[in-house]
């Protein structure tokens, strides 16, 4: 390796390479002097961010790490230009995963298997009207379209309007016609019940009205520790906690926005017990119970007097893809078996993953 000019990037680009990508030049950080395009470079990973950006590096620092070998195809200046472009064209790497970006984009859009398994968890109907609470980039918001043929209604909301434009470009390319996308804080989905009327229209406008919505998917922001390759992760303790309650907030927001009878789908992509099934055990026991004194008061619009939730199985030729709950969490040993948990060590060697899937009913 030592024979080879250093290119030194930065731990997201390092990430990205080891899916299978390029590097481009804004991930570059430094390299070594006299690099020429087409010279053979090794390619190092500063995970702590210390190398400023344009320096000279002739030898990589003992803790970067080397995540493969490729060809430059601009010279030295240019590679630390901060331009746009590919800057070197990996041809040896760690793992050998191929790039898959831009292939066949108007038929398929990539994803991971369990974030596929989610989508048939959630199982949607045609006709049904349908939320997608925290939806970008999309992909599980196009999968949930191609399961019901475009014969749903889709409401997509995401927060932040740059990756609301991204899903509504990614949906157009893929042919999605079911989906309504709105910049919407999801934590300020629910209106007043005087918003349904009675009417039998589709209300394609949040907010909503309670009890609105055949299904729901709730994939919300979470720590992420599931996601692979991770080559370090530096999140902190305070930072899993805010991650749980703000689910929290937002399972409340889909309960209440749910029709009884309708099914919540619940998923994460990380490994956090606390934002899995210490959520699960959180929300069977804050709403097994109509009278439940952790329930808001009657007079809030979040208010859910006649309804209560159940932990449903998933069919097993989705369930066998994963494995039970943990032992350790406050689940009992049924709850463990219905939920869904992928871990990234498992058989499938896949990313680790979580999926739950409930359902609103009556209470009796």
């Amino acid at each position: 390796l030592n024979s080879h000019p250093v290119v030194v990037v930065g731990k997201t680009c390092g990430e990205s390479v080891l899916r299978g990508a390029h590097v481009y030049i804004k991930g570059i950080l430094g390299a070594a002097s006299h690099i020429k395009t087409g010279t053979l470079v090794s390619v190092w990973v500063d995970l702590f961010g210390v190398t400023l950006r344009g320096s000279l590096v002739n030898q990589p620092a003992t803790d970067f790490v080397f995540v493969g070998n490729g060809i430059t195809k601009v010279n030295r200046t240019q590679l630390i230009s901060q331009g746009p472009g590919i800057g070197v064209e990996m041809t040896e790497v760690v793992y050998t995963n191929p790039p898959m970006n831009g292939v066949l984009p108007q038929k398929c859009y990539l994803q991971t298997l369990p974030s596929v398994v989610a989508g048939h968890v959630l199982d949607p109907q045609e006709g049904e009207i349908i939320l997608d609470m925290c939806a970008a980039p999309g992909g599980k918001t196009s999968h949930i379209a191609a399961l019901t043929n475009n014969k749903c209604t889709i409401i997509a909301t995401e927060k932040k309007k740059d990756k609301v434009e991204a899903m509504k470009k990614n949906l157009t390319q893929l042919n999605v016609s079911s989906v309504h996308c709105f910049v919407w804080d999801a934590t300020k989905l629910v209106g007043s019940p005087s918003l349904s009327s009675g009417s039998t229209t589709v209300q394609n406008q949040p907010p909503f009205p309670p009890n609105y919505f055949d299904r729901i998917l709730l994939d919300p922001p979470c720590s992420g520790l599931g996601n692979r390759p991770r080559l370090m992760d530096e999140m902190s303790l305070n930072n899993l906690i805010g991650f749980s309650e703000y689910q929290k907030k937002l399972f409340h927001v889909a309960f209440t926005l749910l029709k009884p009878g309708g099914y919540l789908v619940y998923s994460t992509c990380t490994i956090n017990p606390e934002e899995n099934e210490q959520l699960v055990h959180w929300a069977l026991t804050k709403y097994s119970s109509p009278s439940s004194p952790s329930s808001p008061s009657s007079s809030s619009p979040l208010s859910f007097p006649s309804h209560v939730l159940e932990l449903v199985s998933v069919p097993q030729y989705l369930k066998q893809l994963s494995q039970n709950g943990l032992e350790s969490s406050s689940l009992t040993v049924t709850e463990r078996e219905k939920v869904l948990r992928f871990d990234p060590c498992g058989h499938l060697d896949d990313i680790g993953f979580f999926i739950a899937k409930f359902r609103k009913k009556e209470c009796e």
